[in-house]
């Protein structure tokens, strides 16, 4: 029996379009190879779970008088990352007088891109042109129809003119690298996740989270055009006059001292998810679900920036705030963002659960996985890859390529190697009897080329048949939360009555209703799409 092999530190994915981002490598949560994990069961109903839970809370009860400074504007947006970077530059093209709030020091930002539809720069680079309202039904049918078709209307209708808009207004002068991509599969009406040829890259390709030279360029176009950025000035209320109407924000500055700002046209909530709030997690995702995103949230780590975060970023203040006076949250979201950690991180190999029965379909997005594999007995989110020498000698059919870049395969990292499958049943704690009819059956499966029991296509079905024989652990970790209040088409927030609330937009991760069970991913990078879109009609359509 071979002994364990090395296990590293740092945890490297291969492609983990997380959040829309390319994670080349997310390092400082190395995780345990036994198949327990964590000592406490996810499987286990957290006592302080409840629907009952006061999440919510009551708003301060300071008001405008008790602010020491006012400001005034046009339009205040919360938050300045990409959702509110685009409501600012969409308020301020309409000669809005724009103020932005900032709760941490600086900007933050994941991901490499976006995707568009059929703007003109995708189609004069080449890119091909697709029918809107065929995309739109794709991903309404993706996500079983749990979302509000308006706010993925605007996507598919218009990102592409926005697009050009914003490479016409801020993006051709300012030297940032703008790249179109082509991620599609050979056999798109057939695959899962057809990763249609919609992303385009701004920033250095050759750099992983590009798109902070994307905010960067934003924030720079934005303060040579008179918007104000006040970082480390967290908003803690809405201010609302006697008609209903959102006519300003309280705020709190670094000193603890209060300052109102006076929104003339009103607010734009941009301030993100709420993965570290566990009250809210409690409330509105299942106990298993809950307990995995406090245990698993990566959320500071992968939104980057220059500073090292000091507090968590994603507490759902905006939520509140909007809840304070009346909005609508969705019910329950479970809608989260969420990838694989290993070496072999979106490679459609044989993978088993705790109990070494096959699962899913290995095909499927990885960014989709989260549920079923929440549905798996065991005490983590986290499941084995069934691998052979053959596999790792690089012996992969031409089709693997769109998926795993020959030679990358690096099995060092919470795998379990051996000479047989009984050996490696052992090794990761699951009955040997169990393992070797689950690798028989997908065998056969592979000889027949007809994946019966999941649908895979065949160019993904290889054989396991060449010792060694090797078990590389998947641990699944959560970015964000991508639930949050209703909104209409036009980016107002909704209240109680299911009338918008007047003076007051949102868009980002914020908003609600935009995603099913978990992140769609058939085209890369939705949550910065949706942000960049829903931003800017929320600013465009706060000030008109």
């Amino acid at each position: 029996m071979d002994a364990k092999v090395t296990r590293r530190d740092a945890l490297k994915t291969i492609g983990a379009f997380g959040g829309g981002a390319l994670m080349a490598s997310l390092a400082g949560c190395a995780q345990s190879s036994s198949a327990a994990g964590t000592p406490e069961s996810l499987s286990k109903t957290s006592e302080e779970n409840s629907e009952g839970r006061d999440w919510l809370g009551e708003p301060p009860a300071v008001t405008k008088e008790d602010c020491s400074t006012t400001f005034e504007s046009d339009v205040v947006v919360l938050g300045s990352a990409v959702a509110g970077s685009m409501a600012a530059l969409a308020a301020q093209d309409e000669g809005a007088e724009v103020v932005v709030l900032e709760k941490w020091s600086s900007f933050h930002y994941g991901g490499f891109g976006a995707a568009f539809v059929n703007s003109q720069y995708q189609l004069d680079h080449g890119m091909p042109r697709y029918d809107p309202q065929e995309i739109l039904t794709d991903i309404n049918r993706c996500l079983c129809y749990r979302c509000d078709a308006s706010l993925w209307a605007s996507w598919a209708f218009h990102s592409g003119e926005i697009l050009d808009w914003l490479y016409d207004k801020v993006l051709k002068d300012s030297g940032i690298v703008i790249t179109c991509k082509a991620f599609g599969f050979e056999d798109r009406a057939t695959e899962i996740s057809p990763f249609y040829d919609t992303v385009v890259e701004m920033g250095d390709p050759e750099v992983g989270d590009n798109f902070r030279e994307f905010v960067q360029t934003l924030h720079d176009y934005l303060e040579a055009h008179d918007v104000e950025f006040r970082y480390e000035t967290p908003a803690i209320k809405l201010d609302v006059d006697a008609d209903g109407r959102v006519v300003g924000v309280i705020a709190q500055n670094k000193g603890g001292s209060y300052e109102y700002y006076g929104a003339r046209k009103g607010v734009v909530v941009c301030t993100g998810g709420f993965g570290h709030d566990e009250a809210m997690l409690d409330t509105f995702f299942s106990p298993r679900i809950a307990r995995f995103l406090k245990e698993q949230n990566w959320y500071n780590g992968v939104m980057q920036s220059d500073k090292t975060p000091e507090i968590p970023l994603d507490t759902g203040d905006g939520h509140k705030m909007l809840c304070w006076i009346g909005a609508q949250m969705e019910e329950k979201t479970h809608s989260y963002n969420s990838w694989p950690i290993s070496p072999l991180c979106g490679v459609p190999m044989l993978m088993v659960n705790q109990t070494g029965h096959r699962f899913l379909n290995e095909a499927t997005s990885f960014l989709n996985i989260a549920h079923v594999v929440a549905e798996q007995p065991g005490d983590t989110l986290a499941y084995w890859k069934i691998v052979d020498q053959a596999a790792l000698d690089g012996e992969l059919p031409s089709s693997f390529n769109a998926v795993l870049p020959k030679g990358a395969v690096d099995v060092e990292t919470d795998s379990f190697k051996a000479n047989t499958l009984e050996e490696l049943a052992e090794m990761i704690e699951v009955d040997p009897a169990v393992l070797n009819a689950t690798v028989k059956r997908y065998n056969e499966l592979c000889a027949t080329g007809n994946d019966e029991d999941y649908g895979k296509l065949p160019k993904y079905l290889l054989p396991i048949a060449t010792p060694p024989f090797y078990a590389v652990k998947e641990t699944l970790v959560a970015a964000v939360t991508m639930g949050g209040v209703k909104c209409n088409g036009s980016l107002e927030v909704i209240g109680e009555t299911g009338e918008p609330i007047p003076g007051v937009y949102a868009a980002g991760n914020t908003v609600g209703r935009r995603f099913g069970w978990s992140y769609e991913a058939s085209h890369i990078g939705l949550t910065n799409s949706l942000a960049i879109v829903h931003g800017y009609f929320a600013g465009k359509n706060c000030v008109s």
